[in-house]
């Protein structure tokens, strides 16, 4: 079993990141139905998101997010995994999300 680390800031503040996750928006960023996203409890000063895939690995872990250095409208975002079966295409699968999720939140948050 391996394990894929990846921490993100992105310009968009914790609760609409935990909100875009919430639905049907946060599976439609991993780019299949393969992704099994809790729904976001609080955690602290954030939020946290517990994740399960099946694609292109089999692969359990959670986001956290949380309240980022850069003001109230930042968020760091951290996302783990242990992953059985194909860390390289995995880590790629966990790249292209964090991607998709910063695009979304920074495109809703500019047009608020």
């Amino acid at each position: 079993m391996a394990r894929i680390e990846v921490v993100r800031h992105i310009a968009a503040d914790p609760s609409s990141l935990a909100l875009l996750l919430s639905g049907p928006a946060g599976r439609d960023l991993w780019g299949d139905d393969s992704l099994v996203l809790s729904a976001p409890v609080r955690s602290g000063l954030g939020f946290r998101v517990d994740v399960a895939a099946s694609r292109p690995a089999s692969a359990r872990g959670r986001v956290l997010i949380a309240a980022g250095a850069d003001g109230p409208i930042s968020s760091e975002v951290s996302l783990t995994f242990s992953v059985v079966g194909d860390v390289p295409a995995m880590r790629a699968a966990v790249m292209h999300f964090l991607d998709a999720l910063t695009s979304a939140a920074q495109a809703r948050s500019s047009a608020a």
